[in-house]
């Protein structure tokens, strides 16, 4: 579960840099012919199943983006898990949740090397993390209509969410301590780095390790599915207008849907709540209240679907989302002031949620 929540920083800080593919790519889709254009969007390193991949814009004349090009910078042999995963989504007829369309793959052959490249539709709208983002310098009654805003991107994205669980969920075959050995992992790495960074982040090694014996200790039980795997604010945009909710970067709810037995859903669940949580706090400024409007719209939208996940496993999965971060996030290394000031943040606050004895209840 880590490998997710280590793409977090990745996908939030992207900057620009010449690509020697742009032309190529142009012709490969044939971009003039339907007087597109392409520009960059990311830097080398947005990663996809285990790679790294470049992201491209296909615009029309009035600047307008189309569609998305993605090209992988490894040789898939079959389609890539993303399409794969697509296209089946797709097969489901899911009512709210939604994702691109694939429009084409191609290979493109440089320098003795293939890169796989997928052409997507744009999403409609803009991410959570964007409209979070926004309402940060907003007061007053404009404050008041982007907090609506988000509130119902919210509500929709939960119901999304829900639908996707719900739909594929097999409650007869539960999973019992789910994801034990990632859950173990994440565990053991926790204690290590408070061995080390713990005087750092003002948390004990002998209560983090009475917690971290607590939590191995418990039989937790989820009810597998099919999951997005990485369902942060940043991969889930929100159309207003339509009230459309489009999740992306799709490469990791694959093992998910080839898994006999699925995913652990309510660590999905987890993950999309308290990463809108964080965010609206750290990136959006905003207030006690308004955060738990925002948290309160995802919630009901998602129990619509999903009325009943068990309570000590939600709290597990709390415990465990925090954990996670400070093992990401508490030796962050980058040249960019912003993302290592949030790296920052992230650990700060989620050291002080572990220090909440409410947030932890079992």
């Amino acid at each position: 579960m880590n490998k997710f929540i280590s793409l977090f920083i990745v996908l939030f800080f992207c900057s620009g840099f010449a690509s020697p593919y742009l032309s190529e790519i142009a012709h490969l889709f044939e971009c003039p012919e339907y007087n597109l254009t392409l520009e960059e969007y990311t830097h080398e390193g947005d990663l996809v199943e285990g790679q790294s991949a470049d992201i491209f814009f296909m615009k029309d004349e009035d600047e307008e983006i189309v569609s998305v090009v993605k090209m992988l910078r490894h040789t898939c042999l079959v389609e890539p898990r993303e399409v794969q995963t697509m296209r089946a989504i797709k097969r489901h007829k899911f009512t709210h949740f939604k994702t691109p369309e694939v429009l084409d793959v191609k290979r493109l052959e440089e320098s003795g090397a293939t890169h796989t490249l997928v052409a997507m539709s744009k999403a409609p709208g803009q991410t959570l993390n964007t409209l979070v983002k926004q309402i940060a310098p907003l007061k007053g009654d404009e404050r008041l209509i982007h907090l609506k805003i988000l509130q119902e991107g919210a509500f929709e994205s939960g119901k999304a969410l829900g639908e996707l669980h719900k739909k594929t969920s097999r409650h007869k075959n539960q999973i019992a301590s789910a994801y034990r050995e990632s859950s173990s992992f994440i565990l053991d790495h926790y204690l290590d780095t408070i061995r080390r960074f713990g005087r750092r982040i003002k948390l004990g090694y002998f209560q983090s390790k009475h917690l971290v014996e607590h939590l191995k200790g418990l039989d937790i039980v989820d009810i597998p599915g099919i999951i997005h795997g990485d369902p942060h604010i940043g991969n889930i945009l929100y159309d207003s207008s339509t009230r459309q909710v489009t999740f992306i970067d799709l490469h990791n709810m694959s093992p998910s849907m080839r898994a006999k037995r699925g995913g652990p859903i309510a660590y999905d669940y987890v993950c999309a709540l308290l990463y809108l949580e964080e965010l609206s706090y750290l990136s959006g400024k905003m207030s006690e209240a308004e955060v738990n409007s925002i948290v309160d719209n995802f919630k009901s939208g998602y129990r619509l679907q999903m009325p009943n996940l068990p309570p000590q496993t939600i709290a597990f999965y709390t415990a465990l989302f925090y954990m996670d971060q400070i093992n990401c996030f508490v030796d962050f290394q980058t040249k960019n002031a912003e993302a290592k000031r949030l790296a920052d943040n992230l650990v700060t606050y989620a050291a002080e949620k572990l220090r909440l004895s409410n947030v932890l209840v079992f």
